[in-house]
Order: C-alpha cells, then sequence, then structure tokens
C-alpha cells in the first residue's frame, strides 16, 4: 500500500508541475515571470503581479512537495529534482529579492533552512539562459 500512496504522490506532483509549466508560459504571464526573475521589484506593477503570483504558486508547490518528502511519502530523487528547480528560481536576481522579502517570513521555517542551505552550496544553473526567461526575450513586449 505505501509503494501505491508514493506512486499517487508522484503521479500529483508532476501533475502539479506540469500546470505551472502552462501557467508561466502563458502570453499573459510569461514576460512578467522572465523580467521579474531579474528585476523584481522595480518592475510595472502589472509585471509584478503576474511574476508574484506565479512565484508564489511555485513557492507553494514546493511547499507540498517538502511535505510529502519529510513524511517519507516522496521519493529523494524526486523531491530533490523539484528542491533543485526552486532553488535556480530563487537564486536569480528577482527570485532571491522575492525570498528574503516575501517567502522567508511566511513559508514553513523548515523549509526556508532548506532552501538557504542548498542555496549556500551554490552550482546553481542560472535559468535565465532558459528560453523565454531572460528579460531581453520580452523587452519589447
Amino acid at each position: 500500500m505505501h509503494g501505491y500512496i508514493r506512486q499517487l504522490n508522484r503521479q500529483e506532483v508532476v501533475s502539479a508541475a506540469r500546470e505551472a509549466a502552462r501557467f508561466r508560459s502563458d502570453p499573459a504571464i510569461a514576460p512578467g515571470w522572465a523580467k521579474g526573475l531579474s528585476k523584481y521589484p522595480d518592475m510595472p506593477t502589472e509585471e509584478l503581479a503576474a511574476f508574484s503570483g506565479a512565484i508564489t504558486d511555485e513557492a507553494l508547490f514546493f511547499q507540498g512537495v517538502f511535505a510529502l518528502h519529510q513524511s517519507a511519502q516522496l521519493d529523494l530523487k524526486v523531491y530533490q529534482a523539484y528542491l533543485d528547480w526552486f532553488v535556480c528560481i530563487v537564486a536569480t536576481p528577482g527570485g532571491k529579492a522575492w525570498w528574503n522579502i516575501v517567502a522567508k517570513p511566511i513559508f514553513l521555517s523548515n523549509m526556508v533552512e532548506e532552501i538557504d542551505k542548498r542555496l549556500s552550496r551554490g552550482e546553481i544553473p542560472d535559468i535565465r539562459k532558459l528560453p523565454g526567461l531572460s528579460v531581453e526575450e520580452w523587452s519589447g513586449v
């Protein structure tokens, strides 16, 4: 039964991650998301709102992944992949500003500690180099 629950959890996590990816790629959200990774909080109000909503969704998603892992309902390898992705987000200049200003005071303290520990290890890829995530790609929008 335990294996079945873990499989269901993996499927739910993947479904939620796919939904988040679709949300971030929505033409109404994508420019604010890309710009926010570099410029948060110094952005026009509409883009600031798009970025804030998207990154908060990412943090809430990861908080769920963290809780599943902490309760032994999600495999380490699966957890690690989502930890690394979320750390890539909060390692960007805008993500870091959001993390320090907004997230650290309100999210689970043990999750915050885990993220900060991973950030301190370094060697984090810059996701702003991925297609669709650079400010330059959206500068004319």
